[in-house]
């Protein structure tokens, strides 16, 4: 029902309770900057995801074109995200901005449990979604010991 009397531009059941709670909070004062760069960012950090936009004259692209360059963190990615993503962009947009191209940035942190003094190896394979590019191959960063930590990050085009 807040949803609804604040106007929030989308709603979805499977989203958190505190995303749902910040989505209601800064519902006004995104329909008052609808438009901007600020509301893109500001409806991406409501649902604790990072997202930079980088307009055209930042990277020398066309006029009003633009890109958004956005991480996420243990979060599966998956054509219904990726879709939605691109919905939330065009909600928030100006009306005559074109997006030149979306950039998923995604870490994954494990903690693991090993042995001192143990040598080990990692091997990682993984496949891209069907009509997606992989720009960049995962990076492992292992540090051995009584407890590790492995890191992966990687980005892809969309």
């Amino acid at each position: 029902f807040l949803a609804y009397a604040f106007k929030v531009d989308f709603w979805d059941e499977n989203l958190t309770e505190s995303d749902k709670r910040n989505l209601i909070q800064s519902s006004l004062l995104l329909h008052q900057r609808k438009g901007t760069v600020w509301a893109i960012e500001q409806v991406f950090e409501a649902l604790n995801i990072e997202a930079i936009v980088k307009e055209w004259f930042n990277y020398d692209g066309e006029p009003y074109h633009f890109k958004v360059d956005i991480s996420l963190a243990d979060k599966e990615i998956t054509t219904e995200l990726i879709d939605k993503l691109k919905h939330y962009i065009d909600i928030f947009k100006n009306a005559r901005s074109v997006l030149d191209e979306l950039m998923l940035s995604y870490m994954q942190s494990t903690t693991l449990m090993m042995g001192a003094g143990g040598v080990g190896e990692v091997s990682i394979n993984s496949e891209m979604l069907e009509g997606y590019k992989e720009t960049l191959k995962g990076l492992q960063n292992i540090s051995i010991g009584a407890v590790g930590e492995s890191v992966s990050y990687a980005k892809m085009e969309v």
